[in-house]
């Protein structure tokens, strides 16, 4: 493993391994960084070949990146409390995508594709972290739909237990994300916000004023 993160080192990349309780390995290119995310049961072994099989890829990707940012092409908008540069994310993401989706993706407005990127990249996140607060909550949700509300960041249902998620997080830091699936799922213990609601959100997410500090009337 030692020799993998050299030879990444050597191509201007930090090799970052990430464990998680996902199905596939997922692989992404930053301007410094090698992310690689991948399954708790893969072995050692499994996951060094599967690397280096993508090397290639992940130099060739890594040089578009570092083209892309000389260009320096506008920003438009935010990516997670970031600002966003869709030549930057395309060149990053080529390969993640079925190639049928990325050749759409290029043809579409600006405006149209960074649309899907929202909703990709909320639906992404929600699915790394709904078991976790789901498990902390002691609540689970029947469905998570991801919609591009405007006048709220998310919605829950008490009856279905269905809860829903503005693409507009995508604008702020993933925790703002985090907070508000917990005030969704607290929301199916206690159908207000009441004194106890609050308490019960608080319970599993200290800091969450920060949060919802960050999205009062920014919506």
């Amino acid at each position: 493993m030692a020799s993998l993160h050299d030879d990444f080192a050597q191509a201007g990349m930090r090799l970052i391994l990430t464990k998680k309780r996902i199905k596939n390995i997922n692989f992404r290119v930053k301007l410094d960084e090698f992310l690689v995310s991948y399954p708790v049961h893969i072995s050692e072994h499994r996951l060094i070949a599967m690397i280096r099989a993508r090397y290639d890829w992940a130099v060739s990707a890594h040089q578009k990146l570092i083209q892309a940012n000389e260009q320096k092409p506008a920003a438009m908008g935010y990516l997670w409390g970031e600002p966003f540069d869709l030549a930057m994310w395309l060149a990053s993401h080529q390969h993640q995508i079925h190639a049928r989706t990325f050749r759409r993706l290029t043809t579409l407005a600006p405006d149209d594709c960074k649309a899907w990127i929202d909703r990709y990249e909320l639906a992404n996140y929600v699915d790394d972290i709904l078991e976790k607060w789901q498990a902390k909550v002691g609540k689970s949700a029947s469905y998570i739909s991801i919609k591009p509300m405007v006048s709220r960041w998310g919605s829950c249902n008490v009856r279905t237990a269905k809860i829903a998620l503005s693409t507009h997080l995508v604008s702020y830091p993933k925790a703002c994300t985090d907070y508000v699936l917990v005030h969704e799922l607290c929301h199916l213990i206690h159908a207000n916000h009441s004194r106890e609601f609050w308490a019960s959100v608080e319970s599993v997410m200290s800091d969450y004023q920060t949060w919802h500090r960050m999205l009062k009337g920014r919506v």
